[in-house]
């Protein structure tokens, strides 16, 4: 029911509210230290993004965040549907990776995103997860990662 006067005002201030709210983008607490403590233990990281961004974008904000530097891949599951939209994202994500799929572990909190990773071999690990998320390992904060996953494992990548 809004005019279009006032359509276009709502989408300018959402395209405004979007630039502020990008240029005040920080990673959570403990993020780059957990990162940088991975990258110490030379625990190779892929970042697999579900996110709505394309590989570009999810390198871009990684590069805003300061925290590109931690990952020796970066993939968004978006284009890897559509690249590759008959195979599993998360087994392209494993050869991308250069490792199997039970060599990995994913972080994540969305109950859709770590079964799918689930069905692929790939652990789990859910952090600040949802309600009815299933996991091999749970925590609250990013920061006790390091805590709840047994490193000394040969080629642990996190996904």
């Amino acid at each position: 029911g809004l005019t279009n006067g006032q359509i276009d005002e709502v989408e300018a201030a959402s395209h405004a509210r979007l630039r502020d709210f990008e240029s005040e983008l920080l990673p959570l607490p403990g993020v780059a230290n957990v990162l940088m403590r991975l990258n110490e233990l030379e625990i190779p990281l892929t970042l697999v993004s579900s996110a709505c961004l394309t590989t570009s974008g999810v390198h871009q904000r990684l590069d805003a965040l300061g925290l590109e530097s931690h990952f020796e891949n970066v993939v968004a599951l978006p284009d890897l549907w559509h690249k590759y939209p008959d195979r599993p994202a998360f087994q392209v994500a494993a050869e991308i990776a250069e490792l199997a799929a039970h060599r990995l572990g994913f972080v994540g909190r969305d109950t859709a995103v770590l079964a799918q990773a689930g069905e692929q071999g790939i652990r789990r690990i859910a952090v600040n997860y949802d309600e009815d998320a299933a996991a091999d390992v749970f925590i609250r904060s990013f920061d006790r990662l390091l805590h709840a996953v047994p490193w000394d494992i040969e080629q642990v990548a996190i996904s």
